[in-house]
């Protein structure tokens, strides 16, 4: 789980509740992930209902058009061990 380029430089506090939130996004997709591709469509156009996201499409037809087989071999298909965790640097 990596921080946004623009989030790199923030102080601890900040970039521990950073990592806290793109862990529960990691466990709610897993769990959402379960509901089917119904559900992953049905996120999808709310996503692009309430962000005009103008290349939703184009994103969806990368990820559609990728090698199922060749994501897995380079560990594409699943997230990593848990847990992560922050290492405070000592000076």
């Amino acid at each position: 789980m990596y921080p946004h380029p623009d989030e790199v430089n923030v102080d601890l506090p900040g970039r521990r509740n950073h990592e806290r939130r793109l862990l529960r996004r990691r466990r709610l997709a897993e769990t959402a992930w379960r509901l089917g591709p119904r559900a992953f469509y049905e996120l999808l156009c709310e996503l692009d209902r309430h962000h005009h996201l103008p290349d939703l499409d184009a994103r969806l037809e990368k990820y559609a058009s990728a090698d199922p087989g060749l994501i897995a071999l380079f560990g594409g298909d699943r997230f990593p061990e848990l847990p992560t965790r922050l290492v405070e640097r000592r000076p």
